[in-house]
């Protein structure tokens, strides 16, 4: 990851695209996205939905909870293109990266099998963990980088055909956006912008 620290903010030499809620639920419209997972993937689910949004929903944008899934998970992906997926926080907080990547594979292949072949899934690496925080428990960045290696690896040669979204290479080298919650980015400041940016 190319880049430099300026006045402790690391800036990569490649940004990233904020996208307005707008601009996201364009690129959206004809996808009819399902979001599969914890907290931080309904963090993304809440920058595409009015507010308070109904988790219930059956609408385009759609949130399916989904935080410690085993090989029997259920995703009625019916018209829907794009599958976003990520799990596993808590697993891997309370238990071992061997243990957690096993139990990952199994339910990452049964959720790629169990979808119509026109549906794109998206695996999000987790995000880093607030540095503020990883005094409190076992869930260091330690574990979940040497889990998302074992991850990344896995589906490049497992299943090239799922798409990856590297969530820890994004917020690992920002530190200082850190907050001291379960939630790496400050979601608060970006839905002030009206920002779809999220941990």
């Amino acid at each position: 990851h190319d880049g430099n620290w300026r006045a402790r903010e690391w800036r990569p030499r490649c940004t990233w695209q904020i996208y307005s809620r707008k601009e996201a639920e364009t690129c959206f419209q004809s996808k009819r996205p399902l979001f599969v997972g914890d907290s931080h993937t309904r963090l993304m689910f809440d920058t595409l939905t009015d507010q308070p949004a109904d988790l219930e929903s059956t609408g385009d944008v759609v949130f399916m909870a989904a935080e410690d899934p085993t090989s029997d998970l259920n995703v009625d992906a019916r018209n829907r293109k794009v599958v976003v997926a990520n799990w596993g926080h808590w697993r891997l907080r309370d238990g071992d990266v061997e243990t957690y990547v096993k139990d990952w594979q199994k339910t990452i292949r049964a959720l790629h099998g169990s979808l119509p072949p026109s549906t794109k899934l998206v695996w999000r690496t987790m995000p880093a963990y607030s540095y503020r925080r990883e005094e409190l428990d076992g869930r260091t960045n330690s574990k979940i980088r040497e889990a998302t290696a074992r991850q990344l690896e896995f589906l490049a040669t497992e299943l090239p055909q799922v798409l990856v979204h590297d969530t820890f290479a994004i917020t690992a080298p920002r530190l200082f956006d850190a907050n001291n919650k379960h939630h790496y980015l400050g979601f608060a400041r970006f839905v002030a912008r009206n920002a779809s940016l999220y941990d």
